[in-house]
């Protein structure tokens, strides 16, 4: 398996990862609310896909020694 990079610093909070993930979603709401539901399909599966690699699959790197 390839080797991962290293997470920025600044996705490491919970909340940064979250607001990543919501924002799309919210995104998909509003094109889904305006009749364009091919865009809110693809901003909701941008946010399906932040989910999955942001917050379950997320493994935090190992401290700095």
């Amino acid at each position: 398996m390839a080797e991962q990079k290293p997470t920025p610093s600044w996705m490491r909070p919970i909340a940064v990862r979250a607001g990543l993930c919501i924002l799309p979603a919210l995104w998909a709401c509003f094109e889904a609310w305006t009749g364009a539901t091919s865009w809110a399909i693809l901003f909701l599966a941008v946010a399906v896909y932040g989910v999955w690699t942001l917050i379950v699959k997320y493994e935090p790197p190992p401290p700095e020694a």
